[in-house]
């Protein structure tokens, strides 16, 4: 639990190599054992990775997208080609962010269907209170329930 940021992307990097794919800009990992699953989340999240984690049967897929050039500079087998990479890892809704309808067309129809909006495009927008919030690592994640 206490180890530098270099152990953990060794780690990170050797599980990636054995049990890892890449696909479209993601890193997969399959796990079948909870507790590597366990220890590959705490990984991520001691490096501010956010991963996103499904559980199929008896096997958790941890998908990361992510630092990504980070993780695969210690990686031996998995490359992945980073020109390719394009989209953002981190949203925010737009609702919430911009009350008042002053911030252009592309925001305010974000705004009034209640769609999320990229880091990158937050970037672009000089406020000072975005760009402290843009800075943090805070993100915003939508909850799907899956019982209904």
């Amino acid at each position: 639990m206490s180890c530098d940021q270099e152990i953990l992307y060794n780690f990170l990097a050797g599980v990636i190599d054995g049990d890892g794919t890449v696909s479209r800009g993601r890193i997969g990992i399959y796990i079948s054992k909870e507790w590597l699953a366990q220890s590959v989340i705490i990984s991520c999240l001691r490096l501010g990775i956010m991963p996103q984690v499904t559980n199929n049967r008896n096997i958790y897929n941890i998908q990361l997208v992510e630092k990504i050039d980070k993780i695969t500079a210690y990686t031996k087998r998995v490359k992945i080609n980073l020109e390719r990479i394009s989209q953002d890892t981190r949203f925010f809704n737009t609702k919430q962010l911009f009350t008042q309808k002053n911030y252009g067309s592309n925001i305010n129809n974000r705004r009034d269907k209640n769609l999320l909006i990229g880091e990158k495009e937050l970037r672009k927008i000089n406020n000072v209170q975005i760009k402290k919030l843009v800075n943090s690592s805070l993100r915003h994640l939508r909850i799907r329930d899956t019982k209904n």
